[in-house]
């Protein structure tokens, strides 16, 4: 670090966020806000083994890399720009395609928060 002091770069045991299986994963941080990510071993969800997903979540924790803020064709937007866009598209998917044509997916691992809002448009929606 820039003031001389030691981070401990010590492999973390956790929980791939991305599905609801929860794979286990081993994480060692880099110092610079990113890890290297491997399967767990021991785990019995996975034994060690992971998806393209799972087995890409190291390369997304880079903040350098990350994606922080709303983009449309790649110009950066505010949230409300944003959440507006997304509502008008969902509308024309639906006046087009008909209702079936949404889907939502939920998962363990995704907030009480996020999956009462998706239950409340997937009703909106006619579902």
């Amino acid at each position: 670090m820039a003031d001389g002091s030691q981070v401990s770069l010590r492999s973390v045991r956790t929980t791939c966020p991305y599905c609801g299986v929860g794979c286990g994963v081993t994480a060692v941080p880099d110092g610079l806000g990113g890890a290297t990510v491997t399967g767990d071993t021991e785990h019995p969800a996975n034994f060690g083994r992971l998806c393209s997903k799972g087995s890409a979540l190291g390369e997304t924790l880079n903040p350098a890399t990350r994606l922080l803020h709303p983009e449309i064709a790649g110009t950066r937007v505010d949230w409300d720009h944003a959440t507006r866009h997304v509502a008008s598209e969902l509308q024309r998917v639906r006046q087009t395609y008909g209702p079936k044509a949404i889907a939502f997916y939920l998962s363990c691992h995704q907030g009480r928060q996020i999956a009462l809002a998706l239950g409340e448009a997937e009703t909106a929606g006619g579902h």
